[in-house]
């Protein structure tokens, strides 16, 4: 097994989603040491820190109301303080009004097609 598996997206969506036995049991061919090592670069370089998405560890194809609350999701990450107290005094129109094929489209250039293949 290569010794940077982090750079692999399956393999590190089992790293985030499995305790640690569970992912060496899972993988065999990734050795204690491997893990470790990755487990030292992930915090190294601040990945322990990083939130992970529900669409990050969504397993099926996402229904409509999936999209948009990873849409929400992704939103919610990326704001900031004046964005949050312009939302408070202005309002916004909720993601359950916006009409699927929109959600749709917007879901699909931000995280890719829906048959699993997203970015």
């Amino acid at each position: 097994m290569e010794n940077n598996f982090y750079k692999d997206k399956e393999l590190m969506n089992l790293f985030c989603k499995l305790s640690k036995e569970e992912f060496i049991q899972t993988n065999p061919l990734i050795s204690e040491l491997e893990y470790n090592a990755t487990r030292c670069i992930w915090r190294y370089k601040g990945y322990d820190n990083m939130r992970t998405t529900k669409e990050q560890l969504r397993d099926t194809e996402p229904s409509i109301d999936d999209m948009r609350y990873d849409l929400a999701e992704r939103e919610a990450m990326n704001l900031n303080v004046g964005s949050m107290i312009d939302l408070l005094m202005d309002g916004f129109e909720g993601l359950n009004n916006i009409p699927s094929v929109d959600i749709r489209e917007e879901w699909e250039s931000l995280f890719g097609d829906s048959n699993g293949t997203g970015s």
